[in-house]
């Protein structure tokens, strides 16, 4: 019956004037403040939203501030759920308006209703926040997801409300776009919460930061059980997407690679260290460190041939001096065994070949010497033949 007052009402308004914008904003405001009840207060807004009104952000505001100042007054569960509708349209309302005045009350939304359980004012208020702009929230919006992130709950109901904030946590910092965000997102897209919210994680990061690999370096490098090898491998993959800064990628990999062989035989460092090869096969670097890595991967005793080989190619790409001298190195073994045994076994000759092209496309003299060497030794013809081509894209010493 109120809908039905309220619709014909503007219908009157309507028929004795064409308004304009602001006019018609001021009949909904007439409507609202008239109404005794939150009740019909609920319908004015639902009218305002279906009418997609513009300039009615300074109302909304003042609203949602005598909701939150006259909260403690409502009593009973139907006029508390009442009041919760209303705080999710002003929330809503509020963020299409990018009304920015309103930060302080919606962060006290935030608050007022984690005591009365109803998630989704909580959501929408931090949706709203993120929206705005409101940059003075931006900190807590963060520590907000983050809290709910590493702290499941046992009982369903609490799950399902934090799975609704969490949601509205990543929403948020979406529309933040603010890169100090980006790290608790990429963990909700790897965390606890069921598929649909990890999705839209997922989504969002590339909203917050085309370049994360700094931020995920705090996950390759953690040790222990800070972040579980499926978190480190999935950053790794995170980083590996088109467009930012290479060298940031190669040092996100090289770390990657480095802290498994750290973490030993434990499980998932396999993975971890071949998805990080792959990484260091597109991108380089000019820190040595690297090198240090790659050779481990190659001279391990735990590495099988697929990883040595990448090992190899990774090198070539670095393409500094001393991923030449690391290569010349390997090379120079082959030969000495070699010479010792008077063959070499199939792999040994498959990464011979390997790096002998690996060689020649790091474009470093350093890696002179080793080919010569290659060249003149009782090698089938393909071999000497493969090392003379690669000599002659060296420089000389």
């Amino acid at each position: 019956m109120k809908k039905i007052f309220i619709l014909t009402l503007l219908l009157i308004f309507s028929a004795v004037s064409v308004f304009s914008a602001n006019e018609e904003v001021d009949v909904f405001v007439y409507l609202y403040n008239s109404s005794e009840t939150n009740e019909g207060r609920l319908d004015i807004l639902q009218q305002m939203m279906h009418a997609k009104l513009i300039g009615a952000g300074e109302f909304y505001a003042r609203a949602l501030r005598d909701l939150v100042a006259n909260f403690s007054n409502i009593t009973g569960s139907t006029e508390k759920n009442t009041a919760g509708e209303i705080a999710t349209l002003l929330s809503q309302l509020i963020g299409r308006e990018k009304y920015t005045q309103a930060a302080a009350d919606l962060w006290r939304l935030v608050d007022i209703f984690k005591d009365e359980r109803m998630p989704l004012v909580q959501s929408e208020a931090l949706q709203a926040l993120g929206r705005i702009q409101a940059r003075t929230y931006l900190p807590q919006v963060i520590v907000y997801l983050e809290e709910i992130n590493t702290t499941k709950e046992t009982r369903t109901r609490d799950q399902f409300d934090s799975e609704r904030i969490a949601f509205g946590a990543i929403l948020a910092l979406e529309k933040y776009q603010d890169e100090s965000g980006y790290l608790p997102v990429f963990l909700a897209s790897e965390g606890w919460y069921p598929n649909r919210i990890k999705v839209q994680a997922k989504k969002s990061l590339p909203f917050i930061s085309q370049s994360p690999a700094p931020f995920l370096m705090k996950v390759v490098q953690g040790v222990g059980n800070s972040y579980p090898p499926e978190q480190k491998l999935a950053a790794l993959k995170a980083a590996d997407v088109p467009g930012g800064e290479s060298k940031g990628k190669a040092d996100l990999a090289g770390a990657a690679l480095g802290q498994a062989w750290i973490s030993g035989n434990q499980p998932g460092q396999t993975a971890i260290r071949k998805e990080a090869l792959v990484m260091l096969q597109k991108y380089r670097t000019d820190d040595v460190a690297v090198c240090d890595v790659l050779e481990r991967s190659y001279t391990d005793s735990r590495s099988d041939q697929d990883e040595r080989l990448q090992a190899v190619r990774a090198l070539s790409i670095q393409g500094t001096e001393e991923a030449a001298k690391r290569l010349a190195k390997f090379l120079t073994d082959l030969n000495t065994r070699f010479s010792q045994m008077g063959q070499l076994s199939r792999d040994e000759e498959t990464r011979l070949r390997e790096i002998i092209t690996a060689i020649g496309r790091t474009r470093q003299p350093a890696g002179r010497a080793a080919l010569t060497t290659t060249a003149r030794m009782n090698y089938t013809p393909a071999i000497k033949r493969a090392a003379e081509a690669e000599l002659q894209k060296l420089p000389p010493l």
